[in-house]
This record gives structure tokens, C-alpha cells and sequence, in this order.
């Protein structure tokens, strides 16, 4: 028992790998074995491939003999895999398809996300062609073509995120006036429109067929997937006719987005070419509108080098002697001025322009430096003054003192200055009262000159 245990193990250790990767013969073989009764599966539905069964991966890789096999082996026909689906989701050529319709298979089972198999199979697989042969035959056997799925999706829907214009064409043929009347009854942003959903998925020439058939974008989606254009959000094989394209249908060419950018603004902003921005201007798109910094879109050419952009914009009109709210022009954003003299997109006037700019922003340097070297030559000065001072202070802190170092006056002992440093005070009381009193001081700065008291009632002025 141990031992067939341990062989069972090793066979689905080596079966799981090989299974999902495409090579079948284990399948085969363990789906043979079970119907002859060799070595019989406890479970033949489990789910023992990854999530899946031997059903679903046999409807996968459409092995057709497997299939009839495990239906033999009463294997239920409607099983469901980890994502619900069951194995009509797999399904993948018409083949597999009419036999598992045959077999009785629910042809409006949906999956975990309110997928039926026509959802799958018109949205196909990426980098595969349509399977009309399998859309017909879902269809035909009474496959519901309006069913939405949980994002209220229909399978036209599907088919148009990929760009299968012959998938809703059949569907179309179909059941024209019912799609019709079920896109038109719509109601809310939700679901997207088929051309929006075409356009996004960067499948634009569906997208113009789609708006040809009457299929419209709703309100605002047009300018939604602009602006994902002008961010570069959404990446499209020609930008510059997914825009025209646009703008054609309902798109808007003066909309301002955050802190008031307008779309030239971000046109501006793009990497490679201008194409979109031509594209706008040729739509008639305000060019020198400002956002709320006062910026006009020639700012953002000149602060992002962007040469071609800002030659267009200049060529239209642009105004190069605006001023931005803090006072400063598009010019005064240019880093390297020989570039944009260089580029030769400009006319002799704008040269010029470029030149004198360039020599007020030396000159502009120049002052600056100036000034930083007058504020640290300052600072330098300040610095040697202060430590002058504090070296006088020290050495008078260094002096000796005189033998009548203190004398008594009003109870507080005051230090005498020296007299080798200081000149003595000759005084000449003109009054009784009047003690001039001398007091040795420790001071910071230089000694000072003081004058001789004349007058009791005459205050002492010092002067240096």
C-alpha cells in the first residue's frame, strides 16, 4: 500500500509539470488507465492540474480523444475549474466546441465573473485570429449575444477591447437591431462604449469603423482617453491620428486640467516628436493661455529643452517677453543657450533675442558672484575683528597687579588698572565731596582716553 502510494506520488510529481507545458502523454496514460481499470483515480473530476481538471486541460490543449474518454467515464460535462469556467470556457476550435454541445454542455453557463463561453470566445486569445467558426456555432446553439457579464460587459463588447472587427461583424449579422437596441438603452458611464473600449486597447482603425457603424463614444470619453494620450498613460501606434481622430468625435482642445494646464501644456511636455501638439493647434487650441503659476506652454518647452515645440509655438504667436507670476520669462528657463542658437528652428529676430539673454544671464552671474564674495569677504572681516578683541582680552586678563591692589570704596573692593598699561588720572576736586574714585577694570576692548573732570556738576564725556 506504501509503496503504491509512493508510485502515484512520483507519477503526478512528474504529470503536473509536463501536462501544463503541453506534453500529453501522461495525460493520456492516466486517462487511459482509469477507463481500462488499471490504475483507477479516486476522483476522475478533482481538480489536479493547477486549479484545473483533466477535463478542462484536455478541452484546453482540444485532445478530442481524451475528452470522449473521460466523458465516457461519466465525468460531468458542466464541471467547473478554480475560476469557475466551466470546460465550453476552454474550448478553443470548433471541434471541441460541437462536441461538448453535443454532450450536453450548458451553452449560457457563466464563470465566476458572469463570463459565458461567447464573452471568451470574443475576446479570443491575444496574437490569435478569430474563431468565427466557434462564435457561429456558439451562437447558433442559442448562445445568449446581450448576456452581461459582472463589469455589464456583452460579448460585442469583448470582441472590441481586441479589435476583432470580424468577430462583431458576425455577431452584428446576427443580431444587429437587438445589439443596437441594447448599447442604446444603456444608461450611466458604465459599461465604456465600443469605440472607447476599441480605441484604448489601441485597435484605432476598429475604433473609426465602430463610430462609422453609429457605434458613438459616450459623453467626456473622448476627452478621457486625450488626456491619457497627453500624459502618455495610454500608448498608441500614431498618437497624432489617435488624437485628429479624437478631436473629430467629440474631443475638446481648450480643456485645463490640474493647476489649470491646458492640453498644449501637456502637449509640451510630451517625449519624442510634437506631433500631438500640432495636431492641436491645427484643431484651433489656445496656445498662450497661462496656468496658475502665469505660465504660458512656451515655459514648459524652454524649461524641458524641447526646441520643436517651443519653434512651433513661437511661430504661432507665442508671447516670448511674458512674464511668469514670479517675474521671470520662458527665456530666463533656457540651461544652455548655444543649444537653442544652434538648432537653426529659429528666425534672426529670436537669435537675438537668445544672445541678449545669454549676456544678461552672465552679466546676471557675474553680480551674483559679486555679491557672495562681498558677503564672505564681510563675514572674514567681522571674524578677524572679533578675534582681535578677544586677544586684547586675554592679555589684560594676563597684566600684573600693583601693590594696592584694592581699596575700599563704598564697601565693594574694585580692581585698579595698572599703571604700565594705563596712563595715571590726575584729579582736581572742586568740592569737598567730590572723591574721584579709580577703578582697575578688566575690559574687552582698547583702553580709552578719558578726560579730566573740571566741574562737579559737570558730567564726564568719554570720547575714543
Amino acid at each position: 500500500m506504501k509503496e503504491s502510494l509512493s508510485d502515484i506520488g512520483q507519477l503526478w510529481a512528474m504529470a503536473v509539470p509536463s501536462v501544463t507545458v503541453g506534453r500529453l502523454e501522461l495525460l493520456k496514460r492516466i486517462v487511459k488507465d482509469h477507463v481500462l481499470g488499471i490504475r483507477e483515480m479516486a476522483d476522475i473530476g478533482a481538480r489536479c492540474v493547477r486549479g484545473s481538471t483533466l477535463l478542462h486541460t484536455a478541452v484546453h490543449f482540444c485532445q478530442t480523444d481524451v475528452i470522449k474518454n473521460l466523458l465516457k467515464a461519466r465525468v460531468d460535462v458542466n464541471l467547473k475549474d478554480y475560476q469557475g469556467a466551466s470546460p465550453l470556457h476552454r474550448a478553443k476550435d470548433v471541434g471541441t466546441i460541437e462536441l461538448l454541445l453535443d454532450s450536453n454542455a450548458d451553452v449560457n453557463a457563466t464563470d465566476d465573473e458572469g463570463n459565458t463561453a461567447l464573452h471568451v470566445r470574443a475576446y479570443g486569445e491575444d496574437g490569435k485570429p478569430s474563431c468565427i467558426d466557434g462564435l457561429n456555432m456558439l451562437i447558433s446553439r442559442g448562445s445568449n449575444i446581450i448576456h452581461r457579464n459582472l463589469r455589464k460587459l456583452i460579448p460585442i463588447h469583448c470582441a472590441a477591447m481586441q479589435g476583432r472587427s470580424d468577430a462583431i461583424k458576425e455577431m452584428l449579422d446576427s443580431s444587429n437591431d437587438q445589439i443596437k437596441s441594447e448599447i442604446e438603452n444603456e444608461e450611466g458611464e458604465e459599461p465604456p462604449s465600443l469605440p472607447y473600449l476599441a480605441i484604448t486597447g489601441n485597435h484605432m482603425e476598429c475604433a473609426r469603423w465602430l463610430v462609422g457603424l453609429g457605434f458613438l463614444f459616450k459623453p467626456g470619453e473622448a476627452n478621457q482617453v486625450m488626456h491619457k494620450i497627453l500624459i502618455q498613460e495610454l500608448e498608441v501606434d500614431n498618437r497624432s491620428a489617435a488624437s485628429a481622430f479624437l478631436l473629430e468625435n467629440g474631443g475638446s482642445v481648450n480643456l485645463q486640467y490640474e493647476g489649470r494646464n491646458t492640453s498644449v501644456h501637456l502637449a509640451t511636455k510630451m517625449s519624442g516628436p510634437p506631433d500631438v501638439l500640432g495636431v492641436l493647434l491645427e484643431f484651433g487650441a489656445s496656445f498662450d493661455l497661462p496656468n496658475d503659476e502665469g505660465e504660458s506652454p512656451l515655459f514648459d518647452t524652454m524649461r524641458h529643452n524641447n526646441f520643436q515645440a517651443a519653434s512651433i509655438l513661437i511661430e504661432k504667436g507665442a508671447d516670448v517677453r511674458k512674464k511668469n507670476m514670479h517675474g521671470i520669462t520662458a527665456l530666463d528657463l533656457i540651461h544652455d543657450f548655444d543649444e537653442w542658437i544652434s538648432s537653426t528652428l529659429f528666425t534672426d529676430d529670436i537669435i537675438a533675442r537668445f544672445k541678449a539673454y545669454k549676456l544678461k544671464h552672465a552679466r546676471d552671474l557675474i553680480r551674483a558672484i559679486t555679491k557672495k564674495l562681498n558677503e564672505e569677504t564681510k563675514r572674514t572681516r567681522n571674524l578677524m575683528k572679533q578675534n582681535f578683541y578677544q586677544e586684547q582680552f586675554q592679555q589684560t586678563k594676563s597684566l600684573p597687579v600693583t601693590s594696592q591692589s584694592r581699596k575700599s570704596v563704598g564697601g565693594s573692593p574694585v580692581p585698579r588698572f595698572t599703571t604700565k598699561t594705563f596712563p595715571s588720572i590726575q584729579t582736581h576736586a572742586t568740592h569737598d565731596s567730590w572723591h574721584p574714585q579709580v577703578r582697575e577694570r578688566r575690559l574687552a576692548l582698547p583702553p580709552l582716553s578719558l578726560p579730566q573732570p573740571t566741574n562737579r556738576n559737570q558730567t564726564p564725556r568719554i570720547t575714543g
